[in-house]
């Protein structure tokens, strides 16, 4: 009996996090990154200057898989059940390449599984939301449970995050740590917040971006980015900080990294999504919930105390390809 097959097409956005890692090794996936080849720039340009109008025209039909890493993607869904569109993809993939996928295998399924919330004021979900409508998906997958219950999507949630290396040995650097962008609403309250902390005698180490002359006068001790840094980086500064602070942006409902991170590395997460009190591992004696700054326990975050969640894998994405492969 053959063994069933799902192609993966995931964004550019979510190769540094290294999400589908896990999927790697996995002989029941088929994994693709919806992101341009490396091609040389001048070649590229000389080639847009003669052909442009043949090239905007036509790019569907030909070069757009000519050009792009999922250059195969019309041989390989001869051959598989499922190709699961990541959100973020659909600002790359066509949907002209999506009927032609199903023209050259009938059976096959397509669905589409948003990892980001439908109201979340993201730059990918403003591109992907009016494409939603135009295409007859098999199945809409989401990880927000909100999402889910009102756009009747089907609910999968916390298998997306693979698994990494959580090394004990880095001493603790500071008390909280933050990495996110200025943006969804939340930029007023992440500046007060790290304020109130300093302010505390804190130890706060922050990651913000975007940037402007502005941001960087208003937090002078933070460390600013022009893009996204290496994930591992990241990782490192999780590994070095007692406390994770995850803050939501406006419309958010699910987890952020940020969660999935204090659960499989072990650290106490400070949060303002109430709905973490329904998530797996919620343990009220390391997560806590703020709504506003004087909710905030300072000796709790400051105390340095183990934490053991005891995750073992339960976020991998191999469980989401049990979930496709059975779904009717």
């Amino acid at each position: 009996m053959s063994t069933k097959k799902v192609l993966l097409l995931y964004p550019k956005t979510n190769r540094h996090l290294g999400l589908w890692n896990d999927l790697e090794t996995d002989g029941r996936c088929y994994l693709r990154c919806a992101a341009p080849k490396e091609i040389d720039n001048s070649f590229l340009t000389l080639l847009r200057s003669y052909s442009f109008r043949i090239y905007n025209r036509f790019r569907w039909l030909s070069f757009h898989s000519f050009w792009f890493e999922y250059h195969d993607l019309f041989k390989i869904v001869k051959h598989v059940d499922h190709l699961l569109l990541i959100d973020g993809a659909l600002n790359t993939v066509t949907l002209p390449e999506l009927m032609k996928c199903r023209k050259l295998n009938p059976s096959l399924k397509i669905s589409l599984y948003f990892i980001n919330s439908m109201e979340a004021q993201s730059p990918i979900m403003r591109k992907v939301r009016p494409k939603i409508n135009q295409f007859k998906w098999d199945d809409i997958f989401t990880f927000d449970p909100v999402d889910a219950k009102k756009y009747h999507y089907k609910y999968l949630g916390f298998n997306y995050f693979s698994s990494r290396k959580n090394d004990s040995s880095h001493a603790s650097n500071s008390d909280v740590f933050f990495v996110g962008g200025l943006k969804g609403g939340r930029t007023e309250l992440i500046y007060n917040l790290y304020e109130r902390l300093k302010a505390k005698g804190v130890k706060c180490d922050f990651f913000l971006f975007p940037i402007d002359d502005k941001n960087i006068e208003h937090l002078p001790d933070a460390t600013y980015f022009t893009e996204w840094c290496p994930y591992e980086r990241v990782l490192q500064h999780v590994q070095q900080t007692n406390c994770i602070i995850e803050i939501i942006q406006e419309g958010q409902n699910g987890a952020t990294l940020r969660y999935f991170e204090a659960v499989s590395m072990n650290k106490k997460l400070l949060t303002n999504n109430p709905n973490i009190v329904v998530f797996p591992f919620y343990n009220p004696k390391w997560m806590k919930i703020f709504k506003t700054l004087d909710d905030i326990d300072l000796d709790w975050i400051k105390d340095n105390e183990p934490v053991d969640y005891k995750y073992n894998g339960e976020f991998s994405p191999t469980h989401l390809i049990d979930s496709i492969l059975s779904t009717k």
